[in-house]
Protein backbone atom coordinates (compact mmCIF):
# COMPACT_ATOMS: atom_id res chain seq x y z
CA UNK A 1 0.00 0.00 0.00
CA UNK A 2 1.14 3.06 -1.10
CA UNK A 3 0.56 6.53 1.25
CA UNK A 4 -0.58 9.76 -0.50
CA UNK A 5 1.24 12.85 -0.50
CA UNK A 6 -1.59 14.47 2.42
CA UNK A 7 -1.25 10.67 4.51
CA UNK A 8 2.39 11.76 4.61
CA UNK A 9 2.28 15.15 5.36
CA UNK A 10 0.05 14.11 8.22
CA UNK A 11 2.51 11.51 9.60
CA UNK A 12 5.55 13.94 9.36
CA UNK A 13 3.23 16.96 11.39
CA UNK A 14 2.31 14.57 13.87
CA UNK A 15 5.65 13.11 14.25
CA UNK A 16 7.19 16.79 14.42
CA UNK A 17 4.37 17.89 17.10
CA UNK A 18 5.18 14.44 19.41
CA UNK A 19 9.18 15.94 18.81
CA UNK A 20 8.29 19.57 20.06
CA UNK A 21 6.00 18.45 22.69
CA UNK A 22 8.82 16.00 24.32
CA UNK A 23 12.12 18.21 23.61
CA UNK A 24 9.43 21.41 25.47
CA UNK A 25 8.85 19.41 28.32
CA UNK A 26 12.44 18.28 28.21
CA UNK A 27 13.91 21.31 28.32
CA UNK A 28 12.06 23.17 30.92
CA UNK A 29 13.33 24.39 34.10
CA UNK A 30 12.71 21.69 36.53
CA UNK A 31 11.60 22.60 39.92
CA UNK A 32 13.98 23.03 42.88
CA UNK A 33 14.21 20.62 45.57
CA UNK A 34 15.57 19.71 48.79
CA UNK A 35 16.41 16.02 49.45
CA UNK A 36 13.71 13.90 47.88
CA UNK A 37 11.27 16.37 47.83
CA UNK A 38 10.23 19.34 45.10
CA UNK A 39 9.84 23.07 46.20
CA UNK A 40 6.06 22.79 45.87
CA UNK A 41 5.63 19.53 48.48
CA UNK A 42 7.39 21.31 50.83
CA UNK A 43 5.31 24.57 50.40
CA UNK A 44 2.26 21.88 51.24
CA UNK A 45 3.93 20.48 54.35
CA UNK A 46 4.54 23.78 55.28
CA UNK A 47 0.99 25.06 55.18
CA UNK A 48 -0.50 21.98 56.10
CA UNK A 49 1.87 19.40 58.28
CA UNK A 50 5.06 19.95 60.00
CA UNK A 51 6.10 23.85 59.22
CA UNK A 52 9.48 23.73 60.76
CA UNK A 53 10.61 20.96 58.36
CA UNK A 54 8.99 22.90 55.63
CA UNK A 55 10.74 25.87 56.49
CA UNK A 56 14.45 24.47 56.85
CA UNK A 57 13.92 23.15 53.40
CA UNK A 58 12.67 25.95 51.79
CA UNK A 59 15.75 28.00 53.35
CA UNK A 60 17.70 25.51 51.90
CA UNK A 61 16.38 26.10 48.54
CA UNK A 62 16.51 29.86 48.85
CA UNK A 63 16.06 31.93 45.88
CA UNK A 64 16.02 29.52 43.56
CA UNK A 65 12.22 29.19 44.77
CA UNK A 66 11.25 32.39 43.96
CA UNK A 67 9.87 31.95 40.12
CA UNK A 68 7.62 28.91 41.43
CA UNK A 69 6.54 30.81 44.42
CA UNK A 70 5.46 33.99 41.69
CA UNK A 71 4.18 31.67 39.63
CA UNK A 72 1.84 30.48 42.63
CA UNK A 73 1.11 34.18 44.15
CA UNK A 74 -0.45 35.44 40.22
CA UNK A 75 -2.53 32.57 40.17
CA UNK A 76 -5.80 33.78 39.27
CA UNK A 77 -8.12 31.05 39.18
CA UNK A 78 -8.48 31.58 35.46
CA UNK A 79 -6.78 28.88 34.02
CA UNK A 80 -8.13 25.25 33.22
CA UNK A 81 -6.29 23.73 36.32
CA UNK A 82 -8.26 26.40 39.01
CA UNK A 83 -11.61 25.57 36.74
CA UNK A 84 -10.30 21.76 37.34
CA UNK A 85 -10.15 22.39 40.89
CA UNK A 86 -13.84 24.39 41.41
CA UNK A 87 -15.48 21.33 39.19
CA UNK A 88 -13.46 18.69 41.45
CA UNK A 89 -14.64 20.85 44.95
CA UNK A 90 -18.23 20.95 43.53
CA UNK A 91 -18.33 16.90 42.65
CA UNK A 92 -17.10 15.02 45.63
CA UNK A 93 -16.79 12.05 43.42
CA UNK A 94 -13.77 13.24 42.55
CA UNK A 95 -12.73 14.57 45.51
CA UNK A 96 -9.75 11.93 45.21
CA UNK A 97 -8.06 14.13 42.49
CA UNK A 98 -7.79 17.01 44.90
CA UNK A 99 -3.97 17.59 45.71
CA UNK A 100 -3.60 17.03 41.51
CA UNK A 101 -5.43 20.81 41.22
CA UNK A 102 -4.99 22.60 44.49
CA UNK A 103 -7.39 26.17 44.07
CA UNK A 104 -5.87 29.72 43.58
CA UNK A 105 -6.14 30.30 47.18
CA UNK A 106 -4.20 27.15 48.02
CA UNK A 107 -1.50 28.31 45.52
CA UNK A 108 -1.51 31.73 46.49
CA UNK A 109 -1.44 30.22 50.53
CA UNK A 110 1.69 28.07 49.49
CA UNK A 111 3.37 31.59 48.14
CA UNK A 112 2.84 33.05 51.80
CA UNK A 113 4.94 30.55 53.31
CA UNK A 114 7.39 30.09 50.92
CA UNK A 115 8.36 34.07 50.97
CA UNK A 116 7.68 34.21 54.63
CA UNK A 117 9.96 31.57 55.12
CA UNK A 118 12.99 32.99 52.76
CA UNK A 119 12.26 36.97 54.15
CA UNK A 120 15.31 38.51 52.97
CA UNK A 121 16.20 35.85 50.76
CA UNK A 122 13.43 36.46 48.34
CA UNK A 123 14.96 39.97 47.80
CA UNK A 124 15.68 39.37 44.23
CA UNK A 125 11.60 39.13 43.94
CA UNK A 126 11.22 42.42 44.68
CA UNK A 127 11.27 43.98 41.00
CA UNK A 128 8.25 41.55 40.00
CA UNK A 129 6.52 42.24 43.23
CA UNK A 130 6.49 45.89 42.29
CA UNK A 131 5.11 45.11 38.76
CA UNK A 132 2.38 43.55 40.60
CA UNK A 133 1.64 46.56 42.82
CA UNK A 134 0.49 48.08 38.96
CA UNK A 135 -1.97 44.86 38.68
CA UNK A 136 -5.72 45.59 37.62
CA UNK A 137 -6.61 42.74 40.24
CA UNK A 138 -7.20 43.68 43.63
CA UNK A 139 -6.29 40.76 44.84
CA UNK A 140 -2.63 40.56 43.18
CA UNK A 141 -1.52 43.84 44.30
CA UNK A 142 -3.11 42.77 47.97
CA UNK A 143 -0.59 39.74 47.49
CA UNK A 144 2.02 41.47 46.62
CA UNK A 145 1.81 44.18 49.10
CA UNK A 146 1.65 41.12 51.67
CA UNK A 147 4.90 39.64 50.45
CA UNK A 148 6.70 42.65 50.11
CA UNK A 149 5.80 43.32 53.40
CA UNK A 150 7.29 39.94 54.77
CA UNK A 151 10.53 40.61 53.16
CA UNK A 152 11.05 43.46 55.18
CA UNK A 153 13.53 46.33 54.97
CA UNK A 154 15.05 44.99 51.44
CA UNK A 155 11.62 45.81 49.49
CA UNK A 156 12.67 49.65 50.00
CA UNK A 157 11.49 50.14 46.22
CA UNK A 158 8.31 48.84 46.80
CA UNK A 159 7.53 52.25 48.85
CA UNK A 160 7.14 54.56 46.48
CA UNK A 161 4.38 52.23 44.53
CA UNK A 162 2.64 51.78 47.35
CA UNK A 163 2.35 55.30 49.05
CA UNK A 164 1.62 56.59 45.25
CA UNK A 165 -2.13 56.98 44.63
CA UNK A 166 -4.30 55.73 41.88
CA UNK A 167 -8.01 55.71 41.12
CA UNK A 168 -8.90 52.37 42.25
CA UNK A 169 -10.96 52.46 45.57
CA UNK A 170 -9.45 49.20 46.86
CA UNK A 171 -5.89 50.93 46.43
CA UNK A 172 -6.47 51.58 50.44
CA UNK A 173 -6.67 47.85 51.36
CA UNK A 174 -3.76 47.39 49.56
CA UNK A 175 -1.61 49.57 51.85
CA UNK A 176 -3.37 48.28 54.72
CA UNK A 177 -2.30 44.77 53.68
CA UNK A 178 1.67 46.39 53.06
CA UNK A 179 1.45 48.26 56.51
CA UNK A 180 0.36 44.56 58.51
Amino acid sequence: MRLTKRHRAIIVAVAAILIFGILGLALQPREPAFGRKRLTQWLNEGVWGDASKAERAIREIGPKAIPWLLRDLQTDGSSWRERSAAFIDRNPRFRWLRTRFPSALDRQRRAHFGFKTLGANARPAVPSLVQMLRDSRVRARQNAASVLGSIGPDAKAAVYPLITPTKDEHDSDTLSVAVV
